[in-house]
C-alpha cells in the first residue's frame, strides 16, 4: 500500500451482536481510495448448537445493490482472535456483513483498520 492513510472504523470497539443473522453496515464512501486494510477481533461467543461468526466485505455504485469486495470474502473469525483483510477498492461504497449462527448466539467484535489515499 502506498498514498497517504486514513484511519477506519467499520465497527466500533466493543460492538455485541445478539441473535442470528446476517448485520450489514452502512455504505461507507471510499470514492478517494483505492485499498484498505481491516482488522476484524471477535470474542467468546455464548449461546447454544454450532456457534459461528463469519465476515464479508462488500462494494456498491449506489448502496442498492452490492458485491464481494476483492479480499473480503466470506471467512469464518476466530475466537479471541484478530483477522486482517487487504481490500482492493473499486467501487465507491464499502460496508462490512457479519453473519452470526448459532441457537441464541451472542458475539462482540470490532473492525478497525485504514484506508490507503488514491495516488492518480
Amino acid at each position: 500500500m502506498v498514498g497517504k492513510r486514513f484511519p477506519l472504523v467499520m465497527v466500533p470497539r466493543f460492538s455485541t451482536y445478539i441473535g442470528s443473522g446476517e448485520f450489514a453496515s452502512l455504505g461507507i464512501d471510499v470514492s478517494k481510495f483505492d485499498e484498505a486494510r481491516v482488522h476484524v477481533w471477535r470474542g467468546e461467543m455464548s449461546g447454544t448448537g454450532i456457534l459461528a461468526l463469519t465476515v464479508k466485505f462488500e462494494e456498491s455504485t449506489d448502496r442498492v445493490v452490492w458485491f464481494d469486495c476483492d479480499g473480503g470474502a466470506p471467512l469464518a473469525i476466530p475466537e479471541d482472535d484478530e483477522t486482517s483483510f487487504d481490500l482492493t477498492l473499486a467501487r465507491q461504497y464499502l460496508r462490512i456483513v457479519p453473519t452470526v449462527a448459532g441457537t441464541d448466539p451472542a458475539v462482540t467484535l470490532y473492525a478497525v483498520g485504514h484506508l490507503n489515499q488514491r495516488t492518480k
